[in-house]
């Protein structure tokens, strides 16, 4: 009888603990598992639009081309714009260049000083009347007086109007200073040279 009592007892002990095992097993907190966060996905950034520039068309009205006929009067015009007439002015040392279009251009000139001596040791003497321009020779080189003379005209086989050097630019317009030749400056020679066609009457007064 004792031994089948201690079996009992046993029996509950052992029951019990089974009970408080599951007991505790029912009443255990399970562990909180977190969710993983969702991966995150770089999307590419849209491209900035930068603003179009407004270009701003302007249209213009194409200018008028002259008519045939007033190309050619103007071409006419310029052509014929020349030296008419020469008139040289031994008194006031001047000489007067009549052009096309009516207008006289003054030239300060020196004419022939009687002081003077050729080379041949005759005098030095002034020409008057009328003449034309019978030769031009822009580069001319007199052999007398072993010289150059720019832009001469020749009036005469041995006048000329031509270009003088500049330590002779005193002279020009206030006395005579040549050896029978009309001088003025280079500028002046140079153009008279250009605009004073072979034929061209020459006074010297």
């Amino acid at each position: 009888m004792k031994a089948t009592g201690a079996a009992m007892i046993v029996g509950l002990m052992a029951i019990s603990v089974i009970a408080l095992i599951m007991t505790h097993a029912a009443t255990r907190e399970l562990p909180i598992v977190q969710a993983a966060p969702p991966p995150v996905i770089n999307l590419p950034e849209e491209p900035i639009s930068k603003p179009v520039p407004v270009v701003k068309v302007v249209y213009t009205q194409p200018a008028k081309q002259p008519s045939t006929a007033s190309r050619r009067s103007s071409h006419r015009s310029k052509k014929q714009l020349g030296v008419v007439k020469i008139a040289i002015s031994v008194n006031q040392q001047r000489l007067f260049a009549s052009l096309s279009d009516g207008s006289v251009k003054e030239v300060p000139c020196s004419t022939a000083d009687v002081n003077k001596r050729n080379k041949d040791g005759s005098a030095v003497t002034d020409i008057f009347g009328s003449f034309r321009a019978i030769k031009k020779d822009a580069d001319h080189w007199s052999g007398e007086f072993d010289c150059p003379m720019p832009y001469s005209i020749f009036f005469t086989a041995t006048r000329a109007i031509h270009a003088t050097e500049s330590e002779n630019y005193g002279a020009l317009g206030n006395y005579p200073s040549s050896h029978g030749c009309v001088r003025v400056s280079y500028e002046d020679a140079r153009w008279l040279y250009q605009h004073t066609p072979l034929g061209t009457p020459v006074s010297v007064e």
